[in-house]
């Protein structure tokens, strides 16, 4: 199963590395998806190899939606992210459910969609 990570906001926090990594540990498939361009690498690559997330698991939006990436890969089961607009985008338009980083229970949240998966 996979499940995506936004960075600025979100992975770029050591909470949610943190949690990442145990998502990583239960054996499911993390990929990075953030809005910065494909030239602004700096610290994404450093963060993902520190979590042992290959460079090919890393998509740069070039600051369009990701709904628009979640529409044409929709085997995610979540995506974790602090953007509301990018957010609601994902939820509306796509198979792939968007998670608010900034909700005090996001864990439990993610966890219970990947038990119920």
């Amino acid at each position: 199963m996979m499940v995506s990570f936004d960075f600025d906001g979100t992975l770029s926090h050591k909470e949610v590395q943190e949690f990442a990594e145990i998502i990583i540990n239960k054996g499911f498939e993390v990929w990075i998806v953030t809005a910065r361009f494909d030239y602004d690498t700096y610290p994404v690559f450093d963060v993902a190899e520190s979590l042992k997330i290959p460079k090919e698991r890393i998509v740069f939006m070039n600051m369009y939606l990701k709904a628009e990436y979640f529409e044409k890969n929709s085997n995610f089961v979540w995506h974790l992210d602090n953007d509301v607009i990018e957010l609601e985008f994902i939820n509306r338009d796509t198979k792939v459910i968007g998670i608010n980083v900034k909700n005090d229970n996001y864990k439990e949240e993610c966890l219970k969609l990947l038990k119920n998966v």
